[in-house]
């Protein structure tokens, strides 16, 4: 968990861009990226290039040029330029084929990232045909979905705990150590619940979970990792005693 974290910590540093260096895994349902959207479009990808400094500060990003056929969210022009970070947090589309973007509007440029369900090639249809689902049918309820991650104690049947403010409800991941929730509207926070334990938000998060924001038929998608119980150094291996030297070791 220190090395995941220790990673994502360097990357927030070094790549201070919109779209963030960490790709989030789980993707966002649709439910949860179509409402935070600016612009979701479909179309084919005629073009694609490198733009140096598109974010400032000497940060690149790969640039796609598509002829959009139909236009899901927002104002769209015919022919339109999209970017995406050129590091590990961008995304990726491939010219020629077709593709469904979901972007948001940075400083008058259309913006997407990896932790988006943007796309081309085959499984471009796919996600089609969810966006046209929920628009014709949006959920009644919220939900909150996701996992937790851990190895103390094992993500199968950990007790969780909701919050709002206002209530509290206990749920439990599946066999699989994930979970669906169906939630009232509110601020929503959710953390582990099992004695002595504490838990935060994974590197791989969509969603913050101390502060998850939904609305009637809004969604969040979360990571969880499992924080064990501070136990005396002298009963463990040295590496795990001082984080320093846990990454010399590794």
């Amino acid at each position: 968990m220190r090395r995941r974290f220790s990673l994502a910590v360097i990357l927030a540093a070094l790549f201070p861009s919109p779209s963030a260096a960490i790709v989030s895994n789980p993707l966002p349902r649709i439910c949860n990226e179509f409402p935070r959207s600016d612009y979701v479009f479909s179309g084919k990808v005629i073009s694609e290039g490198f733009s140096e400094n598109e974010y400032g500060r000497g940060e690149g990003a790969r640039t796609y040029r598509l002829r959009v056929d139909h236009v899901f969210k927002g104002k769209m022009p015919r022919l339109v330029r999209v970017i995406t970070p050129a590091d590990s947090g961008g995304g990726a589309l491939d010219a020629g084929q077709p593709a469904i973007v979901f972007a948001r509007d940075y400083k008058g440029r259309i913006d997407f990232s990896g932790s988006s369900n943007s796309q081309s090639g085959a499984a471009t249809a796919k996600i089609i045909a969810q966006i046209r689902s929920y628009i014709a049918h949006p959920p009644e309820v919220a939900t909150i979905a996701g996992r937790v991650d851990g190895r103390d104690p094992e993500p199968k049947g950990i007790r969780l705990l909701l919050m709002d403010g206002k209530s509290t409800k206990f749920v439990r991941t599946d066999s699989r150590g994930t979970l669906l929730a169906s939630v009232h509207p509110g601020d929503w926070s959710i953390r582990i619940a099992e004695s002595g334990w504490a838990s935060r938000r994974g590197v791989y998060s969509y969603d913050n979970t101390e502060h998850m924001r939904l609305a009637k038929g809004g969604c969040a998608d979360f990571e969880l990792e499992t924080l064990p119980p501070k136990v005396k150094p002298f009963g463990l291996p040295r590496w795990e005693r001082w984080p320093e030297a846990s990454h010399a070791r590794r």
